[in-house]
């Protein structure tokens, strides 16, 4: 009994020193002192993943990663361009008459033609962009205010070239006539079973259409701003300070496009309404919507310069006053980017003008149309407009005669004429301006 309780003894022993090598990690050897292999002790959890810690890291990394994307967007996200050409760049002459019903012209053989000029091959700037910007009254159809805004992200700089709202145009349907016609010419010929949006959109394309071939440029986004969104921008900013340049008094009771002026003389600050007033008004100015469109370079151009002085709080109200009153094509990506790089460009010298023309009246209703110098409009093509690392040519520019009558002798002396160092108003609006307007 007692060597069994001294052999137990030994074996509990035996166990015991077992354990402690476990727990101290130390080798077991083998009886002629070699080490077998390593046992270690294994903590109570050990080889169970802590949850919340795998959670914690992952919400780390996916945080670090939205950042790093996010600035990898803000300096890398270019907007992309149309790098085609939309206009016509086929050159179209016209034969000249010939035969006894144009004693001007002989029948003699004629004389050897010199070879075509050699075809052009455009290729984009892609740091500039033109954007075509519309205003309308909600009660109206006509889009009376018609601007092109371009854009140069790389050389910082920015012009806006007007077109005045009765310049004759010819649509790619075929459809003349003046250009503030266009967008609701399309509304009302629009796909069936279009929405009112889906008609917008529609619309706004077909205009840009039409202007890209008339003029030979490129159009990358579109903007139809409602006049509620000019007198709530206006208000939103607390007011425009404006020199007006004489008394303003008109009254027009027309349903669908009352309008009601009453400005004194003088340096003042103008509200959302009267700011509308000063604009809109026409009825004394000898050059009528010439004349008006200058006002609305002095307009903008004051706008721009207080546009500094705005809070963050006005500039939100600014954007949400736009925003509910506007139909555009630009994405808030390019919207984003586009507003950064503006923060580059020096507003003050930005360059504001209207392209140059005559009116007339015009077939045998006698409307009123105003047509475009073609010189002149090229070159405002070229200098403001031009989206192109190469000069749109005098024999592209529209060959189709998208821009005047052929059979209106009235309308070709005005588009044939050379008003390229005689514009009708000068560039570069200013605080002041000389509106030439009927005296009392």
């Amino acid at each position: 009994m007692e060597n069994e309780n001294k052999d137990k003894s030994k074996t509990a022993e035996s166990i015991t020193r077992i354990f402690a090598a476990v727990g101290k990690g130390r080798e077991n050897k083998n009886a002629s002192g070699e080490a077998t292999h390593r046992i270690r002790t294994v903590k109570p959890g050990d080889g169970k993943p802590d949850y919340l810690k795998v959670v914690l890291l992952v919400l780390v990394v996916l945080t670090v990663a939205a950042i790093v994307t996010l600035l990898a967007v803000h300096l890398f996200y270019r907007p992309a361009v149309d790098t085609g050409v939309p206009f016509d760049t086929d050159t179209v002459t016209d034969s000249p008459v010939t035969g006894p019903e144009n004693p001007a012209v002989t029948t003699d053989p004629a004389v050897t033609e010199s070879p075509d000029p050699p075809e052009v091959v455009y290729t984009r700037n892609k740091d500039c962009v033109n954007f075509l910007v519309m205003g309308m009254d909600k009660m109206s159809a006509s889009t009376d205010v018609i601007m092109i805004v371009n854009f140069d992200t790389a050389k910082n700089e920015m012009n806006i070239v007007q077109i005045p709202r009765d310049t004759y145009i010819e649509c790619p349907d075929g459809k003349t006539g003046r250009v503030n016609a266009i967008y609701a010419h399309y509304v009302n010929n629009s796909p069936d079973n279009a929405t009112y949006k889906e008609q917008r959109k529609y619309a706004m394309e077909k205009t840009a259409e039409a202007i890209e071939a008339g003029l030979c440029i490129q159009i990358d986004y579109y903007a139809l701003i409602f006049l509620d969104a000019f007198k709530q921008t206006v208000d939103a900013m607390g007011g425009v300070w404006v020199d007006v340049p004489f008394d303003m008094y008109y009254v027009d009771d027309t349903p669908g496009q009352e309008l009601y002026v009453d400005l004194k003389a003088g340096y003042q600050l103008l509200d959302g309404d009267k700011a509308e007033q000063f604009i809109r008004f026409r009825a004394d100015y000898k050059l009528a919507d010439i004349s008006r469109m200058d006002a609305q370079k002095l307009f903008i151009s004051a706008m721009f310069k207080q546009l500094d002085r705005i809070s963050i709080t006005q500039a939100v109200n600014i954007a949400k006053s736009v925003l509910d009153n506007l139909s555009t094509d630009v994405t808030f990506a390019d919207a984003q980017y586009y507003v950064t790089k503006l923060f580059n460009v020096d507003l003050s010298k930005m360059n504001m003008l209207t392209m140059a023309g005559d009116g007339c009246r015009t077939g045998e209703s006698g409307a009123w149309m105003f047509v475009l110098s073609r010189s002149a409009a090229l070159d405002t093509v070229n200098k403001y407009l031009n989206v192109y690392n190469e000069d749109i040519t005098e024999d592209i520019f529209d060959s189709g005669k998208r821009l005047t009558c052929v059979n209106d002798a009235a309308m070709m002396a005005i588009y044939n004429s050379d008003m390229r160092t005689t514009p009708v108003n000068g560039e570069n609006a200013d605080d002041k301006l000389d509106f030439p307007h009927y005296e009392d």
